[in-house]
């Protein structure tokens, strides 16, 4: 009796274990552990890979994480591997293709963000049907594709979408999250407002299901303007200080009040802005 005992507390220690380690991790929790993130920028994005940079190379995610990042967010533009005419396919190399980079990144137990970055057709021509339907049949594409991915594969559902409406925003995250959600019903999602996804538009927009417990949302900022993108000016004064502290702060009531997490997943500044000022 006793070593039977003994042998089924093992056994529910073990299966314990096994729970623990396949639990759905929360977004509160990825975003902790997504702490120190860098983007792939200029590769997957461009209209074809490898023409505004090097294509990705699998020892990118050695180097990252020997850096000490512990996310890697994949800008993709699927607009120019799509099929125009419907079912809207999506080119089966180049999904071949993200799929590998995906893999490459996870296998090293990096949070991996995977989104659509220039897919302008859907930010220009919004109010066409058939590109909403084409938007519509990419993400449901990829979900299908990436649905057995682990845990720390987040999808990303439009970078800076910038000409659409805050309505237009609301409109588009509650449908793709939708589709996602047909295939993965607890894949972490993340969430901007319309525009350039600027924290003012963040904390605009409306949470695209208040009832869905796998959100993060996400702003981005090159402030202050012009001194982020064009490079011009300065930075440091106090006045410049509390402004960036002011909008942290909004964006942690809105997280707040909202109970989701939020991830700022660009910022920076022009290369040829001041160095000191870069430095602070």
């Amino acid at each position: 009796m006793k070593n039977k005992l003994v042998l089924t507390l093992y056994c529910l220690v073990g299966i314990l274990m096994i729970q623990q380690m396949h639990a759905q991790i929360t977004p509160y929790d990825a975003v902790e552990h997504m702490a120190r993130g860098i983007n792939i920028g200029n590769t997957m994005e461009a209209p074809d890979e490898g023409l505004w940079n090097s294509p990705v190379q699998e020892v990118y995610f050695d180097n990252y994480k020997n850096a000490g990042f512990t996310s890697v967010r994949i800008p993709i533009t699927w607009d120019e591997h799509t099929d125009r005419t419907s079912p809207y396919k999506i080119n089966s190399t180049w999904m071949d293709r993200v799929e590998l980079v995906v893999d490459w990144g996870l296998a090293r137990g990096l949070f991996i963000i995977i989104n659509a970055h220039h897919d302008d057709s859907i930010k220009v021509h919004y109010t066409d049907a058939i590109e909403r339907d084409r938007f519509d049949s990419m993400w449901n594409q990829i979900s299908v594709r990436f649905k057995d991915k682990s845990d720390s594969l987040l999808f990303e559902i439009i970078n800076e979408p910038k000409g659409l409406t805050q309505s237009q925003i609301n409109e588009l995250n509650v449908r793709e999250l939708s589709i996602i959600r047909k295939t993965n019903p607890t894949r972490l999602v993340i969430f901007s407002g319309n525009e350039w996804a600027n924290s003012d538009q963040l904390v605009a927009a409306a949470v695209p299901d208040t009832g869905d417990h796998h959100l993060i949302g996400y702003y981005h900022s090159y402030d202050p303007y012009p001194f982020g993108l064009k490079g011009t000016g300065t930075y440091g004064s106090t006045a410049d200080i509390n402004a960036t502290k002011a909008k942290f702060d909004q964006v942690t009531a809105w997280s707040v009040a909202h109970n989701i997490p939020v991830i700022l997943s660009e910022f920076g500044a022009n290369k040829a802005a001041n160095y000191n000022s870069r430095m602070i």
